[in-house]
């Protein structure tokens, strides 16, 4: 908990962008809401299409709900 706890912490820190929509997926998923995690990780990309990172986690969890087809056009990225 007080992992989670800094990790909020620090976000608040980190600049608009792709990269905070990335880091507050990670924080989402390490919280237990898979939801959050894959809108968080959905803006990452519509902010910058090419963030591997984003991706490939949306990924993870799009195929980890059973949404195979999409899952996979996110591994392409």
């Amino acid at each position: 908990a007080d992992l989670i706890d800094d990790a909020e912490k620090a976000l608040a820190g980190v600049a608009d962008g792709a990269d905070r929509e990335f880091l507050a997926g990670r924080l989402a998923e390490a919280k237990g809401n898979t939801e959050a995690a894959i809108n968080a990780y959905e803006s990452a990309l519509e902010k910058e299409p090419e963030h591997v990172e984003a991706a490939f986690q949306l990924g993870v969890l799009l195929d980890r709900i059973g949404d195979d087809d999409m899952a996979v056009e996110y591994y392409l990225v």
